[in-house]
């Protein structure tokens, strides 16, 4: 059975991660695509059902389904944010994004080089 991960899995996973370890509900975009990136290199080289459905133009990116139900963009001085909306509760995005992978995909998302990404520092260093 074949695992589809799509940009708003790697974005709820990225977002799990920033608000449960820094309270944060913002990114740059930039910063997202290099997690994408890593998150993207890590899957293909460690898991073997793994499915990517990941646009590569940026103006295809809110065309998908859950991107816009969780999250906005933001435009300020050409420096562009993503935010997620006040409506979404991270609980939402762990049960739907989270619950259901397995061990390799989600080490994929989290581990020390994606986090440090994210501008998240594993303690004990």
């Amino acid at each position: 059975m074949n695992y589809k991960i799509g940009l708003d899995n790697l974005w709820a996973n990225a977002f799990i991660e920033l608000f449960e370890r820094n309270q944060k509900k913002s990114i740059e975009l930039e910063t997202l695509k290099n997690f994408q990136r890593v998150v993207k290199n890590r899957l293909k080289k460690n898991v073997d059902n793994v499915i990517l459905t990941i646009p590569e133009k940026e103006e295809n990116l809110f065309r998908i389904e859950y991107i816009e139900k969780f999250f906005y963009k933001k435009e300020i001085n050409e420096c562009i944010t993503i935010e997620l909306k006040e409506t979404t509760e991270i609980q939402t995005l762990r049960k739907k994004y989270r619950d259901n992978i397995d061990y390799e995909t989600l080490i994929s998302f989290v581990n020390e080089e994606t986090l440090s990404i994210l501008g998240i520092e594993l303690g004990g260093k």
